[in-house]
């Protein structure tokens, strides 16, 4: 061991697996070697619950997934921090969404549900290999909710609803996952916030901690991180505020930073 890292989180898609990608060996072996060496890594994700199972198992991963953009912590066992958009906000949400004309997915903890079976649905789900529901109406399932997200194939048109639905809900977490993802979660869900949570938890202090990610939704773990890495990837927003850029996911960046700070 070269330092004190004794906890590592660290994003999916676009970090340790291309977008919706496999794991590979590389990076398997790298997971294997920071648990043998008695480091702690978390998964923090957008994705459900459900959806990192696979990637769980194959890493043999025993700790809590930060998943929802940090909106639920938990295992198979127990959810352990769990904080949701009220009712009326999230059928306000898909209100104003509708608008747009982009898709739309309603997370209630691990039903996925959707008004249309569409291209969007087909793939985000086909790519997570996870169940979906369609209903006509998402106002009449709609409760306290764990996540909404948009989805459209115009990158500026994702940017705009951001901004704007920012102003509607200054109250909201509302962030970018992807180019082309919008997500709206409770504010007191970020990866960051459930970061902090394990860390007392754990009793872990924040040089002991090394958060890695690509996109603008994982910027709040990397600044309360002792160690705060981007993706080569990353978005240009990430690279700002973190302490060092690894290279690319393609070039498994994710083993190369391991390397350089922790094994």
């Amino acid at each position: 061991m070269q330092n004190k890292i004794k906890l590592v989180v660290t994003d999916i898609d676009g970090t340790i697996v291309e977008m919706n990608g496999k794991l590979q060996p590389e990076i398997i072996s790298i997971f294997d070697t920071l648990q043998k060496n008695d480091v702690k890594v978390v998964i923090a994700t957008g994705r459900m619950f459900i959806a990192t199972s696979e990637i769980i198992n194959t890493l043999k991963l025993k700790t809590p997934v930060i998943c929802y953009q940090g909106a639920m912590i938990r295992d198979e066992k127990k959810v352990y921090f769990e904080q949701n958009v009220p009712k009326q906000i999230a059928s306000d949400i898909i209100t104003r969404l509708r608008n747009y004309n982009s898709h739309i997915n309603l997370y209630l903890r691990d039903r996925l549900i959707v008004e249309n079976d569409d291209k969007y649905i087909k793939e985000y789900a086909g790519d997570r290999n996870i169940p979906y529901e369609v209903v006509d109406d998402l106002q009449t399932v709609v409760q306290d909710a764990t996540k909404l997200l948009t989805i459209d194939d115009d990158v500026d048109k994702v940017t705009f609803i951001r901004d704007e639905m920012r102003k509607i809900y200054p109250e909201l977490n509302i962030v970018k996952s992807t180019n082309t993802y919008c997500e709206f979660v409770s504010p007191y869900a970020d990866k960051g916030l459930a970061i902090k949570f394990l860390a007392e938890k754990w009793n872990l202090k924040t040089d002991e901690i090394l958060a890695i990610g690509d996109q603008d939704n994982d910027i709040e773990m990397l600044k309360v991180a002792g160690t705060g890495i981007a993706m080569g990837n990353g978005s240009e927003n990430i690279k700002k505020i973190a302490d060092y850029i690894c290279p690319t996911v393609q070039e498994f960046g994710f083993a190369q930073a391991m390397e350089k700070f922790v094994l």
